[in-house]
């Protein structure tokens, strides 16, 4: 009885819903339409009073084609409009699952780069390697991650820096001690006796050499995704180039043969950075820099760089010899305390603004050849052990010198000279 019963429930509820839709398009097109055609022969008759039989039968053909016109329009309205809904529907779809790929693409964007910056603290030099390009391949597929995928590098190598220390069986040995990066069963290990405390363990030599190389690979990193290398056109010809960087803040970074030439970059930080080896910044594009007290151990080269905002070396120090020949600077430039121990060179620079010297010190040959200081350079109190310009240079006729020395001769502002 009850398998029976069954089809004729559903059959009901089939039923049922049909009644539903014959209702609303009776509504909305059938009574319409009889009422139209009803309208339109009362009009008719009233209007024309037709005599004859013909005339009557005439009159009903053109009432109903009139209703029937109106139909014909009430259902092209009905189509448009379900047409319209349909439409509206599949953009609604097409737009959920939009936002649903996005979402996901961006949950998994998100659980590779978490992934990424973990392992950049593994004890394996290998996983801190792969990290790295891991790192360097999701940024280059998703430009809005790039500037986020350069604070992390950044960081990385904003990391405690040491040397190892020189033993006989490691005299020449160069590397990184990283404090930050060791697990914990790796720091500590257990007293081998009672009452002798626990001590943390040093990184071996090949640890530190691993370590260097991982930080040189992230430098390199950094660097070539900055160089632009524009074309004739003008455009950037590097398919790696990430325009979308707009800082790099290396504060109190350990940095070693850095190399930034050609690149590009609108603000660097490098606040109390130190530079092991050479220092390049040849041809690069600045729109602000700070060097404030770095320090450059080895030779510096900023030969043709741009500043194009303000750039500041204040209380940096230079042990090697530094150049800035034709470099040029927009904006104030400052030098305040800063320490040249060799030789320095300014040859055909540019200071559109003014240049602060004042404090100074220059232990080898301070070389300012057809150098213009268009808004004045202050030397005052500045000392210098040899100093080198050219007449033609405004050196000179700019510059303010109010108790610099010069070895053993102090500047003389009325005369102009030493």
């Amino acid at each position: 009885m009850g398998e029976e019963k069954k089809p004729k429930r559903q059959g009901k509820r089939r039923w049922r819903a049909r009644p539903e839709s014959l209702w609303w398009l009776s509504a909305v097109v059938v009574l319409p339409v009889l009422a139209i055609t009803g309208i339109a022969i009362t009009a008719l008759v009233w209007t024309l009073d037709p005599s004859s039989p013909g005339e009557r039968i005439d009159l009903v053909k053109t009432a109903l084609s009139i209703g029937a016109g109106t139909g014909g329009v009430a259902a092209l309205v009905l189509a448009s409009r379900r047409q319209w809904s349909a439409e509206q529907a599949h953009r609604l779809a097409e737009r959920t699952s939009q936002i649903t790929e996005h979402d996901a693409a961006e949950r998994r964007i998100t659980e590779l780069y978490t992934k990424a910056a973990e392992q950049l603290g593994s004890d394996k030099h290998t996983v801190r390697l792969a990290a790295l390009y891991a790192l360097e391949r999701l940024a280059q597929h998703n430009p809005e991650h790039r500037q986020t995928t350069v604070n992390l590098l950044c960081g990385y190598l904003r990391t405690p820096y040491t040397p190892p220390r020189e033993t006989p069986s490691n005299v020449n040995g160069t590397g990184v001690h990283r404090p930050l990066v060791s697990s914990k069963a790796r720091r500590m290990r257990p007293a081998k006796s009672a009452g002798r405390s626990a001590a943390p363990t040093k990184p071996s030599h090949r640890e530190a050499v691993l370590e260097r190389d991982v930080r040189l690979t992230a430098q390199r990193i950094l660097a070539a995704h900055l160089r632009p290398d524009y074309g004739d056109a003008g455009s950037p010809t590097n398919p790696k180039f990430w325009p979308e960087v707009l800082e790099i803040n290396l504060t109190g970074a350990h940095l070693l043969d850095f190399n930034l030439d050609d690149c590009r970059v609108r603000s660097a930080t490098f606040t109390e950075a130190t530079f092991v080896g050479v220092a390049r910044f040849s041809r690069m594009k600045f729109t602000r820099a700070n060097f404030d007290r770095s320090s450059f151990s080895g030779e510096t080269d900023f030969t043709y760089s741009t500043f194009t905002g303000p750039a500041s070396f204040n209380k940096a120090i230079f042990a090697a010899e530094v150049r800035f020949d034709e470099s040029t600077f927009t904006h104030d430039t400052l030098f305040e305390g800063a320490i040249f121990n060799n030789a320095l060179s300014f040859y055909d620079a540019t200071f559109m603004m003014q240049a602060l010297f004042i404090e100074a010190t220059f232990k080898g040959m301070a070389a300012f050849g057809d150098t213009l200081f268009l808004s004045g350079a202050l030397f005052e109190r500045a000392n210098f052990t040899q100093l080198c310009y050219q007449n033609d240079s405004t050196f000179i006729s700019n510059g303010s010198f109010k108790g610099a020395q010069l070895g053993n001769q102090a500047f003389d502002p009325t005369r102009n000279q030493w």
